[in-house]
């Protein structure tokens, strides 16, 4: 089923004004603004504008298992945090004691019947409610754990809302199975991109975690080795158009780092920029700005990124 635009509404509308801005008067047909009504309006756009906060970040950080994108996650961004958990592993590091001051809220979408779906719905409906009522306001930072299984949940739960819908048309035109065809991937496209253009608007900070993909391709049908290709793991629809959404998109590594001949330790970092070995990552950063204030290679610390920036890094209070 596709999520239809008009319902996705993130914050709460506005109270409809009984007083019209200024040089918002109906003109006559062919009349045009004078001077002073297009100052009036450019003047009442430009406020609305400014009531609008630009200092939360939006991040997607690839990178393989384990390296390091939930962690860095519960531990350095501001709280409290609202994680919806796709991922089974991401619970496990939540400390609970985080949890009973009100510094995380985890919430899970996975486990339901693969036969009967209903986490990815249950998710589709809070995303949509919490932001119409202001409950995101009260986060610091929303976590969405992670991209890729969360897609695999939406596809089987497109396939159900479809099956189900052809229960009472002819046996012919009915759904035989849950495995996701053609024209499901083309609501998949759709419905993402509607809901992560309303997340993007809401008053924290996200970060939506993701995985790499690896595909062994051929060249031609005389090349027998091939080459590997690194990409985001997603459909090829979703890996243009979500990265676009976040102006940070960052590749989460783990690397082993020399103290002396005998001793190691291990690294989390993020690399901020394009990178040769991973050519087909949309890595890269706005927030670093002309002046290049990320540097390419970072500890995994969002606070410490954003104090950087002089986006928000205060926490905001615990929810107990």
């Amino acid at each position: 089923m596709t999520l239809t635009p008009a319902k996705i509404i993130i914050g709460k509308p506005p109270t409809p004004s009984t007083t019209k801005p200024p040089g918002s008067s109906p003109l006559a047909l062919g009349q045009s603004l004078t001077t002073e009504q297009g100052k009036a309006r450019f003047a009442s756009l430009v406020d609305v504008f400014k009531k609008r906060d630009q200092r939360w970040g939006r991040w997607i950080t690839i990178g393989r298992g384990k390296s390091g994108k939930s962690h860095a996650a519960i531990y350095t961004l501001p709280t409290p945090i609202l994680m919806q958990v796709f991922d089974p592993d991401s619970e496990q590091l939540i400390p609970s004691e985080m949890i009973e001051k009100g510094l995380i809220l985890p919430i899970r979408y996975y486990g339901d019947d693969p036969e009967h779906p209903i986490a990815y719905r249950n998710w589709e409906r809070d995303v949509i409610t919490w932001g119409n009522d202001g409950f995101f306001s009260h986060f610091a930072s929303c976590v969405i754990d992670s991209f890729s299984n969360q897609i695999i949940a939406q596809l089987r739960q497109i396939a159900y809302d479809d099956q189900e819908s052809r229960k009472f048309l002819d046996k012919d035109m009915q759904r035989k199975s849950l495995m996701p065809q053609l024209q499901d991937y083309n609501v998949l496209k759709v419905s993402t991109i509607t809901i992560y253009l309303a997340l993007c608007s809401i008053p924290c900070h996200l970060v939506l975690n993701a995985h790499i993909l690896e595909e062994r391709l051929y060249r031609d049908a005389k090349d027998l080795i091939g080459f590997i290709r690194k990409t985001l793991n997603a459909t090829p629809a979703l890996q243009a158009n979500i990265p676009p959404l976040f102006s940070e998109v960052y590749l989460a590594e783990i690397r082993e780092k020399l103290l002396d001949k005998t001793a190691k330790i291990h690294e989390w970092i993020w690399r901020t920029q394009s990178d040769m070995r991973f050519p087909d990552l949309p890595i890269g950063s706005r927030m670093s700005g002309p002046k290049r204030i990320i540097p390419d290679e970072v500890p995994q610390d969002f606070r410490a990124l954003l104090k950087r920036c002089n986006f928000h890094s205060e926490d905001k209070p615990p929810l107990v």
